[in-house]
């Protein structure tokens, strides 16, 4: 266990120092949220400190990624976990861009706007894909965040091709194609398409 607490602080600052980014940038700015229902009864849970997600560290669906969770939640970040029946099936996490960048490649200017949203870090459990879960989840996050101003951004690996199509079901919009690599906050190669 100190091992893999090891690797997750690993993990943290490799966030920090390099990134290797290959992502289809995707944003919605407005309210208007498609009707998305998954096929099972899924219903969700916000956690908005590391207090709360103690009552769920020992479910083994998310016990390998406590670490990493609570410093997104730490960092101001609320997380959204999807449940179905007494089983977490996924979580998601979303963070106000002013506040907190996650990753190396949101100080990009795609990511731009005074009020914005960025999601990010979503896994829907294997045994639970294909369900609706993932579009479901993020229309419920955008709902919950939604004013007139905001624009809400996520991002899929370029060959993450059901990723997309939940995004987009979500009624998100591709926004460009950003291809860097970043050594701490500046891009090395930049090959990025709007």
């Amino acid at each position: 266990m100190f091992f893999y607490k090891i690797l997750l602080y690993g993990s943290v600052i490799k966030n920090k120092l390099y990134c290797n980014c290959n992502k289809i940038i995707y944003f919605k700015n407005n309210c208007v949220t498609p009707t998305v229902l998954p096929k099972i009864n899924v219903r969700y849970k916000v956690i908005s400190d590391t207090h709360e997600l103690e009552v769920y560290s020992n479910k083994s669906e998310i016990l390998k990624k406590n670490i990493k969770l609570n410093y997104y939640l730490e960092k101001g970040c609320k997380l959204y976990l999807a449940m179905y029946e007494d089983y977490i099936v996924g979580y998601y996490l979303i963070c106000k861009l002013n506040e907190f960048r996650p990753y190396l490649y949101n100080y990009h200017y795609i990511f731009d706007g005074n009020c914005a949203y960025y999601i990010f870090y979503c896994h829907t459990l294997f045994k639970y894909r294909g369900k609706g879960i993932y579009p479901y989840m993020l229309s419920k996050i955008c709902e919950e965040h939604c004013n007139d101003n905001v624009i809400f951004y996520i991002s899929a690996s370029l060959n993450n091709l059901s990723s997309q199509k939940g995004i987009e079901k979500a009624g998100f919009f591709k926004k460009g194609i950003l291809k860097n690599y970043f050594i701490g906050h500046v891009a090395i190669s930049n090959r990025n398409r709007d």
